[in-house]
């Protein structure tokens, strides 16, 4: 019967394997990618970092631009690498990537040009219909403030019944409004007065006296009964004896 000879070496036993590394640490990126990983936490960290007031939060604001320019030196081949292998890995992706960028390009460039022109559009027929409505509201005044004028006028030229009223009660009775152009003075003649002083043609001293309308004013005391005087619109007061 033949003797099998077994080697020394089969009877030892197999080598001891290294030690599983962590689960987490075996899932954590490396490399490139760990680079990115790593420098994105810290700027992650020192966004918050820099609320704090003082100098503390200045010298980390300044640390986070630093490692914000790290992290997209790295992040930079990183996309390449991974637009180069999911993308441009043959012919065929790259022609199509070609022809799709330049059948786009004339549709956005048309798409972005027909909105510059509606908004420029949109803008000028806002300004036709504010400019439109403006000098609609200016027409309606204009008619409304000429229509309170007439009967303004009216009112002051025509004697109101009973005691006389000075003239800005007069005006004040009508209707209120935003504007008014009215002359800056008008004629009345004085209907009841004080005798006029012979020999006095300037006073300090005024005297009333009752204008043909029935508004009372004051006068100098040289004026007498039956003179046209000149009336100021704009507060009622004597400006001067008519030329007329």
């Amino acid at each position: 019967m033949p003797v099998v000879m077994e080697s020394p070496n089969s009877q030892l036993p197999p080598p001891a394997e290294p030690p599983a590394a962590p689960r987490l640490w075996r899932r954590l990126p490396t490399g490139l990618a760990g680079a990115a990983f790593w420098l994105g936490i810290w700027f992650c960290l020192l966004f918050f970092a820099r609320q704090i007031p003082g100098g503390f939060g200045t010298f980390f604001s300044i640390l986070q631009i630093f490692v914000g320019i790290a992290l997209a030196a790295v992040a930079f081949p990183l996309i390449w690498r991974l637009v180069r292998k999911h993308m441009l890995w043959s012919l065929r992706n790259k022609l199509v990537l070609t022809y799709l960028l330049i059948g786009l390009a004339p549709v956005v460039l048309f798409v972005t040009l027909v909105l510059v022109v509606a908004y420029i559009a949109a803008g000028q027929f806002a300004i036709h219909l504010a400019d439109t409505r403006l000098q609609g509201e200016l027409s309606q005044i204009h008619v409304e403030n000429e229509h309170r004028a007439e009967r303004i006028m009216q009112e002051v030229e025509r004697p109101a019944p009973g005691p006389p009223k000075p003239l800005s009660e007069i005006i004040s009775l009508t209707e209120r409004a935003i504007a008014l152009e009215l002359p800056r003075t008008v004629i009345f003649e004085i209907t009841d007065t004080e005798p006029a002083v012979k020999n006095q043609t300037a006073s300090s001293s005024y005297k009333p006296a009752v204008l043909s309308n029935g508004a009372r004013i004051m006068v100098p005391p040289y004026i007498a009964a039956g003179t046209r005087v000149v009336i100021l619109t704009e507060d009622g007061s004597y400006q001067e004896r008519a030329k007329d």
